[in-house]
């Protein structure tokens, strides 16, 4: 059976990476001079609590291409077929292009072929999940990439900043306009076109926010049957809200509320809340 890799700015359920076997490589996490692994040596409490401490906004950075090679040649070892790698836009991060140059040093051994999600998040997320089932039930690889194609060009993502520290601090956005947006207590709506991070509106208040969030995602899908995920950077409850928002417009099959993986907190700080939807073909 071939095998399913992707990195740490993949949200999904920590059960469905141990009951179909997903290798995950980790993205780095630096302050200052000490560096850790996401999901490895350090938690989600563990980030947090070192932000409060050291009163900084670490710096993140993708995996090198050895760490890539090291689980591939594990995984042909371990006699997998192939390798499928999924991994966060290219456009946002160099982690696709180590998976690439990882892929071409294994290629005596196994075959890997790396897919581009143009997203994050449980953007990602789906596609793996989506990838591993279609492995269980023996599909081709060509098959499951076919499928990926499809999911990557209709699932939609839109996130609510909170606090504009964090994105201002990681250089997602300038102070002039961090100031005006903080003095007008407004909170951003971006959204993931084509692989990158995209402005869509400014909402008055988290409610508010929520809800036009909710809209957005009811306008295009309609009553087509959906899957849905809600990311959170430590708001359960206000994760919950938006979940319940969002099961009132849509036609939703599976749903799934989950903590924002923190090489993405990183850049959009606590608070933020993303919405996540992904048709049912």
């Amino acid at each position: 059976m071939w095998r399913i890799v992707t990195d740490t700015t993949t949200d999904m359920p920590a059960e469905v990476v141990e009951r179909y076997g997903i290798r995950v490589v980790p993205i780095s996490i630096q302050f200052g001079d000490e560096t850790y692994l996401d999901r490895v040596t350090i938690s989600e409490e563990d980030f947090y609590r070192l932000i409060e401490e050291k009163g900084i906004i670490p710096k993140t950075s993708q995996p090198a291409p050895g760490q890539f090679l090291q689980v591939y040649s594990a995984l042909a070892e371990e006699e997998a077929e192939a390798i499928l790698s999924i991994h966060i836009s290219s456009k946002l991060s160099g982690t696709y292009e180590s998976a690439l140059q990882a892929a071409n040093m294994a290629r005596d051994r196994i075959r890997v072929e790396v897919f581009d999600s143009l997203s994050g998040s449980a953007g990602a997320g789906f596609m793996v999940m989506e990838a591993a089932r279609m492995a269980r039930e023996g599909k081709a690889i060509e098959e499951v990439l076919e499928r990926l194609a499809w999911m990557r060009d209709h699932t939609r993502i839109y996130f609510m900043l909170d606090n504009l520290k964090f994105p201002q601090m990681s250089g997602r956005i300038t102070f002039v306009q961090h100031m005006v947006a903080s003095m007008l207590r407004m909170k951003p709506l971006i959204t993931v076109e084509d692989g990158l991070l995209v402005p869509v509106e400014r909402v008055r208040t988290r409610t508010r926010a929520m809800q036009r969030m909710a809209d957005l995602v009811a306008e295009e899908f309609g009553d087509r049957p959906v899957r849905l995920a809600i990311a959170h950077a430590r708001s359960p409850e206000t994760a919950q809200q938006l979940l319940a928002m969002a099961r009132e417009r849509l036609n939703v099959v599976m749903d799934m509320v989950l903590p924002l993986a923190i090489s993405i907190a990183v850049h959009f700080g606590p608070g933020a809340l993303g919405i996540v939807v992904c048709p049912v073909e």
